[in-house]
Protein backbone atom coordinates (compact mmCIF):
# COMPACT_ATOMS: atom_id res chain seq x y z
CA UNK A 1 0.00 0.00 0.00
CA UNK A 2 0.90 3.22 -0.56
CA UNK A 3 2.23 6.13 2.59
CA UNK A 4 -1.22 7.88 2.65
CA UNK A 5 -3.82 9.54 5.10
CA UNK A 6 -7.22 8.75 3.84
CA UNK A 7 -10.77 10.52 5.33
CA UNK A 8 -12.20 8.14 7.99
CA UNK A 9 -9.37 5.17 7.29
CA UNK A 10 -7.71 4.12 10.17
CA UNK A 11 -3.26 3.36 10.33
CA UNK A 12 -2.56 1.13 13.09
CA UNK A 13 1.24 1.25 13.78
CA UNK A 14 3.26 2.33 16.65
CA UNK A 15 4.49 5.64 18.26
CA UNK A 16 8.47 7.21 18.29
CA UNK A 17 8.84 10.02 20.67
CA UNK A 18 12.56 10.25 20.31
CA UNK A 19 12.82 8.69 24.56
CA UNK A 20 14.23 5.71 24.84
CA UNK A 21 13.27 5.71 28.41
CA UNK A 22 9.31 5.71 27.38
CA UNK A 23 8.06 1.98 26.36
CA UNK A 24 6.58 0.82 22.42
CA UNK A 25 3.04 1.88 22.39
CA UNK A 26 0.68 1.23 19.22
CA UNK A 27 -1.12 3.82 18.58
CA UNK A 28 -3.97 4.94 15.95
CA UNK A 29 -3.76 7.44 13.41
CA UNK A 30 -6.66 8.95 12.17
CA UNK A 31 -7.96 11.58 9.46
CA UNK A 32 -11.61 12.55 10.72
CA UNK A 33 -12.30 15.13 8.08
CA UNK A 34 -11.16 18.39 10.00
CA UNK A 35 -8.39 17.60 12.19
CA UNK A 36 -6.09 14.52 11.99
CA UNK A 37 -5.68 12.60 15.42
CA UNK A 38 -2.97 10.40 17.02
CA UNK A 39 -4.93 8.36 19.80
CA UNK A 40 -2.50 7.06 22.31
CA UNK A 41 -3.53 3.75 24.56
CA UNK A 42 -2.19 3.68 28.24
CA UNK A 43 -3.01 1.46 31.27
CA UNK A 44 -2.74 1.57 35.03
CA UNK A 45 -4.49 1.49 38.45
CA UNK A 46 -6.66 4.51 39.62
CA UNK A 47 -4.54 5.52 42.60
CA UNK A 48 -6.48 7.84 45.90
CA UNK A 49 -8.92 8.84 42.83
CA UNK A 50 -6.17 10.90 40.89
CA UNK A 51 -6.26 10.83 37.36
CA UNK A 52 -3.52 9.68 35.51
CA UNK A 53 -1.46 8.65 38.58
CA UNK A 54 -0.19 4.55 37.97
CA UNK A 55 -1.30 5.33 33.48
CA UNK A 56 2.55 5.39 32.69
CA UNK A 57 4.40 8.12 31.34
CA UNK A 58 1.96 8.99 28.30
CA UNK A 59 -0.98 10.20 30.58
CA UNK A 60 1.21 12.64 31.78
CA UNK A 61 1.18 14.31 28.38
CA UNK A 62 -2.60 14.83 29.32
CA UNK A 63 -3.56 15.54 32.43
CA UNK A 64 -1.35 16.07 35.88
CA UNK A 65 0.62 13.26 36.78
CA UNK A 66 0.76 13.74 40.97
CA UNK A 67 -0.58 15.24 44.04
CA UNK A 68 -0.18 18.46 44.87
CA UNK A 69 2.50 19.40 47.21
CA UNK A 70 3.98 21.78 49.54
CA UNK A 71 1.51 24.24 48.26
CA UNK A 72 2.49 23.31 45.33
CA UNK A 73 -0.07 22.32 42.44
CA UNK A 74 0.14 19.53 40.01
CA UNK A 75 2.24 20.36 36.94
CA UNK A 76 0.31 19.16 33.58
CA UNK A 77 2.86 17.19 31.18
CA UNK A 78 3.08 18.22 27.65
CA UNK A 79 3.09 16.61 24.27
CA UNK A 80 5.85 16.52 22.21
CA UNK A 81 6.07 18.77 19.08
CA UNK A 82 7.34 16.36 17.26
CA UNK A 83 6.13 12.81 17.12
CA UNK A 84 6.59 10.09 14.58
CA UNK A 85 3.99 7.49 13.70
CA UNK A 86 5.00 3.99 11.60
CA UNK A 87 3.74 1.24 10.49
CA UNK A 88 3.99 -1.24 7.54
CA UNK A 89 3.06 1.21 4.70
CA UNK A 90 6.07 4.04 6.14
CA UNK A 91 6.97 6.86 8.75
CA UNK A 92 4.76 9.84 9.34
CA UNK A 93 6.28 12.57 11.17
CA UNK A 94 3.42 14.73 13.14
CA UNK A 95 4.26 18.25 13.64
CA UNK A 96 3.52 21.18 15.95
CA UNK A 97 1.67 17.77 18.00
CA UNK A 98 -0.53 19.52 21.24
CA UNK A 99 -3.04 17.30 23.43
CA UNK A 100 -6.33 17.44 23.19
CA UNK A 101 -8.76 15.63 25.35
CA UNK A 102 -8.47 12.27 27.02
CA UNK A 103 -10.41 9.57 28.69
CA UNK A 104 -9.90 7.17 31.30
CA UNK A 105 -10.82 4.58 33.38
CA UNK A 106 -10.05 2.16 36.24
CA UNK A 107 -7.51 0.74 34.57
CA UNK A 108 -6.84 2.22 31.16
CA UNK A 109 -7.55 5.32 29.46
CA UNK A 110 -6.52 7.43 25.85
CA UNK A 111 -5.23 10.59 25.39
CA UNK A 112 -5.76 12.68 21.40
CA UNK A 113 -3.18 14.09 20.02
CA UNK A 114 -3.81 16.44 17.34
CA UNK A 115 -0.88 17.62 14.77
CA UNK A 116 -0.65 20.59 12.69
CA UNK A 117 1.20 18.75 10.21
CA UNK A 118 1.94 15.24 8.75
CA UNK A 119 4.69 14.48 6.59
CA UNK A 120 4.97 11.59 4.75
CA UNK A 121 7.95 9.37 4.40
CA UNK A 122 9.79 11.73 7.03
CA UNK A 123 13.40 10.14 8.58
CA UNK A 124 13.61 11.54 11.03
CA UNK A 125 12.12 13.89 14.41
CA UNK A 126 13.82 17.13 13.42
CA UNK A 127 10.65 18.48 11.08
CA UNK A 128 10.02 21.32 13.28
CA UNK A 129 12.15 23.19 11.24
CA UNK A 130 12.34 22.67 7.29
CA UNK A 131 14.97 23.57 4.41
CA UNK A 132 12.36 23.76 1.93
CA UNK A 133 8.16 24.14 1.10
CA UNK A 134 6.43 23.47 -2.36
CA UNK A 135 2.90 23.98 -2.82
CA UNK A 136 0.48 24.18 -6.22
CA UNK A 137 -2.37 26.32 -6.25
CA UNK A 138 -5.30 25.35 -8.33
CA UNK A 139 -5.43 28.25 -11.28
CA UNK A 140 -2.40 29.50 -10.55
CA UNK A 141 -1.13 27.91 -14.09
CA UNK A 142 -4.20 29.44 -16.13
CA UNK A 143 -3.42 33.15 -13.86
CA UNK A 144 0.60 32.65 -15.12
CA UNK A 145 -0.27 31.99 -18.35
CA UNK A 146 3.18 30.94 -19.04
CA UNK A 147 4.64 27.73 -20.44
CA UNK A 148 2.93 26.57 -24.08
CA UNK A 149 1.19 23.05 -23.91
CA UNK A 150 0.06 21.93 -27.88
CA UNK A 151 -1.75 19.21 -28.91
CA UNK A 152 -1.60 17.38 -32.33
CA UNK A 153 -3.88 14.68 -33.58
CA UNK A 154 -3.84 12.52 -36.53
CA UNK A 155 -7.36 11.29 -37.77
CA UNK A 156 -7.68 8.90 -40.84
CA UNK A 157 -10.40 9.17 -43.83
CA UNK A 158 -13.10 9.02 -41.59
CA UNK A 159 -12.17 12.28 -39.62
CA UNK A 160 -11.47 9.67 -36.38
CA UNK A 161 -8.37 10.19 -34.24
CA UNK A 162 -5.62 7.77 -34.62
CA UNK A 163 -2.95 9.05 -33.02
CA UNK A 164 -2.11 12.02 -31.00
CA UNK A 165 0.93 14.23 -29.36
CA UNK A 166 0.81 16.67 -26.48
CA UNK A 167 4.11 18.69 -26.16
CA UNK A 168 4.93 20.93 -23.27
CA UNK A 169 7.57 23.80 -23.26
CA UNK A 170 8.80 23.87 -19.52
CA UNK A 171 9.20 27.95 -18.95
CA UNK A 172 12.38 28.83 -16.63
CA UNK A 173 12.18 29.30 -13.07
CA UNK A 174 11.10 32.70 -12.04
CA UNK A 175 12.48 34.04 -8.88
CA UNK A 176 9.85 36.28 -6.48
CA UNK A 177 11.97 37.52 -3.90
CA UNK A 178 15.38 37.00 -1.77
CA UNK A 179 13.72 35.80 0.99
CA UNK A 180 14.00 32.16 1.44
CA UNK A 181 14.74 32.26 -2.29
CA UNK A 182 10.90 32.05 -3.16
CA UNK A 183 10.69 30.93 -6.72
CA UNK A 184 8.09 29.89 -9.33
CA UNK A 185 8.92 26.94 -11.10
CA UNK A 186 6.92 25.26 -14.02
CA UNK A 187 6.74 21.38 -13.20
CA UNK A 188 5.28 18.15 -15.63
CA UNK A 189 4.20 14.39 -14.51
CA UNK A 190 3.19 11.97 -16.14
CA UNK A 191 1.39 8.74 -14.61
CA UNK A 192 1.13 5.64 -15.33
CA UNK A 193 -2.06 4.02 -17.27
CA UNK A 194 -4.39 2.71 -14.38
CA UNK A 195 -6.52 -0.08 -14.31
CA UNK A 196 -8.64 1.29 -17.11
CA UNK A 197 -5.77 2.18 -19.47
CA UNK A 198 -6.25 5.92 -19.01
CA UNK A 199 -2.61 8.14 -19.10
CA UNK A 200 -2.68 11.04 -17.18
CA UNK A 201 -0.48 14.12 -17.81
CA UNK A 202 -0.03 17.45 -15.68
CA UNK A 203 1.51 20.90 -16.23
CA UNK A 204 1.33 23.10 -13.31
CA UNK A 205 3.54 25.77 -11.20
CA UNK A 206 5.32 25.04 -8.00
CA UNK A 207 5.50 28.15 -5.98
CA UNK A 208 9.04 27.31 -3.53
CA UNK A 209 11.31 28.26 -0.77
CA UNK A 210 14.42 26.93 0.09
CA UNK A 211 17.38 27.67 3.00
CA UNK A 212 20.18 26.38 3.93
CA UNK A 213 19.13 27.43 7.12
CA UNK A 214 16.06 25.42 8.18
CA UNK A 215 13.65 27.97 9.00
CA UNK A 216 10.01 27.37 11.18
CA UNK A 217 7.27 26.53 8.86
CA UNK A 218 5.46 29.87 9.50
CA UNK A 219 8.11 31.44 7.90
CA UNK A 220 8.20 29.60 4.96
CA UNK A 221 4.21 29.29 4.46
CA UNK A 222 3.60 33.21 4.88
CA UNK A 223 5.09 33.51 1.22
CA UNK A 224 3.36 30.79 -0.10
CA UNK A 225 -0.02 31.81 1.80
CA UNK A 226 0.71 35.36 0.07
CA UNK A 227 0.96 34.40 -3.31
CA UNK A 228 -1.98 31.90 -2.70
CA UNK A 229 -3.84 35.14 -1.60
CA UNK A 230 -2.52 37.36 -4.44
CA UNK A 231 -4.97 35.05 -6.58
CA UNK A 232 -8.22 35.02 -4.57
CA UNK A 233 -7.77 39.16 -4.29
CA UNK A 234 -7.21 39.16 -8.39
CA UNK A 235 -10.30 36.62 -9.18
CA UNK A 236 -12.60 37.40 -6.05
CA UNK A 237 -12.93 33.28 -5.96
CA UNK A 238 -11.89 30.99 -2.96
CA UNK A 239 -7.90 29.76 -3.83
CA UNK A 240 -6.98 26.82 -2.34
CA UNK A 241 -3.33 24.88 -2.06
CA UNK A 242 -4.10 21.31 -3.71
CA UNK A 243 -0.54 20.03 -2.88
CA UNK A 244 2.82 20.85 -0.16
CA UNK A 245 5.62 19.33 -0.08
CA UNK A 246 8.76 19.77 2.60
CA UNK A 247 12.14 18.90 2.96
CA UNK A 248 15.20 18.37 5.26
CA UNK A 249 18.96 18.84 4.19
CA UNK A 250 19.53 16.02 6.51
CA UNK A 251 16.68 13.68 5.24
CA UNK A 252 17.59 13.43 0.98
CA UNK A 253 16.60 10.84 -1.15
CA UNK A 254 18.43 7.73 -1.13
CA UNK A 255 19.42 4.80 -2.66
CA UNK A 256 19.06 1.22 -1.90
CA UNK A 257 22.73 1.54 -0.22
CA UNK A 258 22.20 4.35 1.40
CA UNK A 259 23.92 6.57 -0.50
CA UNK A 260 22.27 10.40 -0.76
CA UNK A 261 21.20 10.84 -4.82
CA UNK A 262 19.11 14.66 -4.19
CA UNK A 263 16.53 16.36 -1.92
CA UNK A 264 13.80 14.58 -1.01
CA UNK A 265 10.11 16.34 -1.09
CA UNK A 266 7.58 14.50 1.20
CA UNK A 267 4.25 15.32 1.06
CA UNK A 268 2.01 16.81 3.93
CA UNK A 269 -1.59 16.30 5.08
CA UNK A 270 -2.43 19.25 7.16
CA UNK A 271 -5.89 20.98 7.79
CA UNK A 272 -3.71 24.19 8.84
CA UNK A 273 -3.73 25.81 5.55
CA UNK A 274 -7.01 25.92 2.82
CA UNK A 275 -6.24 22.15 1.08
CA UNK A 276 -8.48 20.87 -1.85
CA UNK A 277 -8.36 18.06 -4.58
CA UNK A 278 -10.91 18.94 -6.34
CA UNK A 279 -10.48 21.03 -9.71
CA UNK A 280 -11.88 24.95 -9.38
CA UNK A 281 -13.39 26.56 -12.49
CA UNK A 282 -11.36 29.50 -14.09
CA UNK A 283 -12.95 32.38 -14.95
CA UNK A 284 -12.17 36.30 -15.29
CA UNK A 285 -9.63 38.30 -13.14
CA UNK A 286 -9.04 41.40 -12.39
CA UNK A 287 -5.62 41.46 -12.19
CA UNK A 288 -3.07 39.22 -14.51
CA UNK A 289 -0.18 38.33 -14.34
CA UNK A 290 0.74 39.67 -17.51
CA UNK A 291 -0.03 42.94 -16.36
CA UNK A 292 2.21 43.29 -13.27
CA UNK A 293 4.77 40.49 -14.09
CA UNK A 294 7.74 39.75 -11.31
CA UNK A 295 7.82 43.23 -10.49
CA UNK A 296 4.13 43.62 -9.41
CA UNK A 297 4.59 40.40 -7.54
CA UNK A 298 7.65 41.77 -5.50
CA UNK A 299 5.53 45.11 -4.60
CA UNK A 300 2.35 42.48 -3.08
CA UNK A 301 4.83 40.70 -1.10
CA UNK A 302 5.81 44.22 0.23
CA UNK A 303 2.22 45.12 0.87
CA UNK A 304 1.61 41.82 2.76
CA UNK A 305 4.08 43.05 4.91
CA UNK A 306 3.20 46.76 5.45
CA UNK A 307 -0.40 45.78 5.25
CA UNK A 308 -1.25 42.46 6.54
CA UNK A 309 -4.22 42.99 8.86
CA UNK A 310 -5.94 44.55 5.75
CA UNK A 311 -5.49 41.71 3.31
CA UNK A 312 -6.43 39.32 5.61
CA UNK A 313 -9.48 40.92 6.21
CA UNK A 314 -10.30 41.05 2.74
CA UNK A 315 -9.53 37.30 1.67
CA UNK A 316 -11.18 36.04 4.83
CA UNK A 317 -14.15 36.96 2.86
CA UNK A 318 -13.29 34.59 0.18
CA UNK A 319 -11.61 31.40 2.39
CA UNK A 320 -15.00 31.12 4.12
CA UNK A 321 -18.20 29.69 2.47
CA UNK A 322 -20.54 32.20 4.16
CA UNK A 323 -20.61 35.48 5.98
CA UNK A 324 -23.27 37.43 7.83
CA UNK A 325 -23.50 40.83 6.47
CA UNK A 326 -22.86 42.48 9.36
CA UNK A 327 -19.23 40.45 9.24
CA UNK A 328 -18.20 41.81 5.56
CA UNK A 329 -19.07 45.36 6.38
CA UNK A 330 -16.53 45.23 8.95
CA UNK A 331 -14.09 43.44 7.00
CA UNK A 332 -14.03 45.62 3.99
CA UNK A 333 -14.29 49.20 6.42
CA UNK A 334 -11.73 47.97 8.85
CA UNK A 335 -9.41 47.13 5.63
CA UNK A 336 -10.26 50.61 4.07
CA UNK A 337 -9.43 52.49 7.44
CA UNK A 338 -6.07 50.44 7.54
CA UNK A 339 -5.43 51.80 3.71
CA UNK A 340 -6.54 54.68 4.09
CA UNK A 341 -4.20 55.75 7.93
CA UNK A 342 -0.93 53.55 5.78
CA UNK A 343 -1.81 56.34 2.76
CA UNK A 344 -1.64 59.21 5.10
CA UNK A 345 1.45 58.12 6.66
CA UNK A 346 3.19 58.19 3.42
CA UNK A 347 2.01 61.67 2.58
CA UNK A 348 4.25 64.00 5.35
CA UNK A 349 2.36 66.51 6.86
CA UNK A 350 -0.88 64.95 5.70
CA UNK A 351 -4.72 66.72 6.64
CA UNK A 352 -6.15 63.22 7.03
CA UNK A 353 -3.28 62.72 10.31
CA UNK A 354 -4.73 64.56 13.57
CA UNK A 355 -2.47 65.98 16.04
CA UNK A 356 -2.80 62.31 17.92
CA UNK A 357 -1.56 60.97 15.00
CA UNK A 358 -4.94 59.14 14.43
CA UNK A 359 -6.80 59.23 10.98
CA UNK A 360 -8.68 62.49 11.36
CA UNK A 361 -12.28 60.83 10.23
CA UNK A 362 -13.69 57.57 8.38
CA UNK A 363 -15.00 59.44 5.67
CA UNK A 364 -11.67 61.83 5.18
CA UNK A 365 -10.00 58.55 4.34
CA UNK A 366 -12.40 56.84 2.03
CA UNK A 367 -11.49 60.28 0.33
CA UNK A 368 -8.03 59.98 0.30
CA UNK A 369 -9.01 56.25 -1.27
CA UNK A 370 -11.04 57.78 -3.97
CA UNK A 371 -8.07 59.76 -5.35
CA UNK A 372 -5.49 56.77 -5.75
CA UNK A 373 -7.95 54.49 -7.78
CA UNK A 374 -9.31 54.92 -11.48
CA UNK A 375 -12.67 57.23 -11.68
CA UNK A 376 -14.52 54.72 -13.63
CA UNK A 377 -14.14 51.82 -10.93
CA UNK A 378 -17.83 53.30 -9.69
CA UNK A 379 -20.47 54.60 -11.14
CA UNK A 380 -21.27 57.21 -8.14
CA UNK A 381 -18.13 58.38 -5.33
CA UNK A 382 -20.16 60.73 -3.41
CA UNK A 383 -23.00 58.16 -3.30
CA UNK A 384 -20.18 55.42 -1.81
CA UNK A 385 -18.88 57.66 0.83
CA UNK A 386 -21.97 58.13 1.84
CA UNK A 387 -23.23 54.60 2.10
CA UNK A 388 -19.82 52.85 3.37
CA UNK A 389 -19.19 55.86 6.54
CA UNK A 390 -22.84 55.10 7.01
CA UNK A 391 -23.14 51.64 7.56
CA UNK A 392 -20.05 51.43 9.35
CA UNK A 393 -20.79 54.06 12.18
CA UNK A 394 -24.40 52.30 12.50
CA UNK A 395 -23.20 48.85 12.45
CA UNK A 396 -20.38 49.93 15.23
CA UNK A 397 -22.74 52.42 17.16
CA UNK A 398 -26.13 51.89 18.03
CA UNK A 399 -27.08 55.78 18.58
CA UNK A 400 -26.37 55.75 14.46
CA UNK A 401 -29.10 55.88 12.17
CA UNK A 402 -28.87 52.20 10.26
CA UNK A 403 -29.39 52.03 6.44
CA UNK A 404 -31.23 49.88 4.53
CA UNK A 405 -30.19 46.17 4.22
CA UNK A 406 -29.95 46.51 0.58
CA UNK A 407 -27.80 50.00 1.20
CA UNK A 408 -25.38 47.96 3.78
CA UNK A 409 -25.09 45.10 0.94
CA UNK A 410 -23.61 47.24 -1.90
CA UNK A 411 -21.65 49.06 0.57
CA UNK A 412 -19.61 46.33 1.21
CA UNK A 413 -19.78 44.98 -2.24
CA UNK A 414 -18.49 48.21 -3.50
CA UNK A 415 -15.88 48.33 -0.29
CA UNK A 416 -14.17 45.07 -1.93
CA UNK A 417 -14.23 46.09 -5.18
CA UNK A 418 -12.58 49.31 -4.36
CA UNK A 419 -9.67 48.13 -2.37
CA UNK A 420 -8.99 45.58 -5.07
CA UNK A 421 -8.93 48.08 -7.78
CA UNK A 422 -6.69 49.99 -5.42
CA UNK A 423 -4.45 46.75 -5.21
CA UNK A 424 -4.30 46.66 -8.78
CA UNK A 425 -3.01 50.20 -9.53
CA UNK A 426 -0.96 49.87 -6.73
CA UNK A 427 0.34 46.45 -8.46
CA UNK A 428 0.89 48.08 -11.87
CA UNK A 429 -2.46 47.03 -13.48
CA UNK A 430 -3.25 50.18 -16.36
CA UNK A 431 -6.32 51.78 -15.65
CA UNK A 432 -8.13 51.94 -18.96
CA UNK A 433 -7.18 48.01 -18.42
CA UNK A 434 -8.66 47.19 -14.99
CA UNK A 435 -11.95 49.56 -15.79
CA UNK A 436 -12.37 47.20 -18.70
CA UNK A 437 -12.31 44.12 -16.81
CA UNK A 438 -15.15 45.30 -14.11
CA UNK A 439 -18.30 44.27 -16.38
CA UNK A 440 -17.11 40.39 -15.46
CA UNK A 441 -16.22 41.06 -12.04
CA UNK A 442 -18.29 39.13 -9.49
CA UNK A 443 -18.72 42.26 -7.41
CA UNK A 444 -19.48 44.53 -10.41
CA UNK A 445 -23.36 44.09 -10.50
CA UNK A 446 -25.13 45.52 -7.73
CA UNK A 447 -27.68 43.48 -5.03
CA UNK A 448 -31.61 44.27 -6.39
CA UNK A 449 -34.31 44.49 -4.10
CA UNK A 450 -36.30 41.02 -5.13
Amino acid sequence: MNNEIVKNVPRLGWLIDGNQATPDVAVMLFDAGDRITLTIPFKGELQSGQAGVGYGPYAEWFFPSGRATGGRSMQMGRCPRTLMFQDVDGPVALVGCRSSGFEFGSFSGSGTVVPDYCVLGAGNLKYERINGMSTEIHGLNYWLGLGRTEYQNDRDAAGRVVAGVVRTEIAEPVPLHHHLDLTLKHSWSAASPDRSGRFTGQVGWDIETTNEEDRPWEEHLALHQALRQLLTVATWRETRFTSMRVRRNDDPATVMTGKPVGPQWNPVVTYRVPMTAASVKQGPSLIKYEDIGQKGIKRWLHLCEELPDAIHLLVMLRDGRSHYLETALLNTSIALENLAYWLALKEPGSPQIAKSGRLTTFRNGLALIQQKVPVGVLPNWDQWIKDSNGSYMATKHKDRPMPSELTRYNAWRQNALVLRAWIATYLGVRSDVLVGRLPTDPLYTPYESA
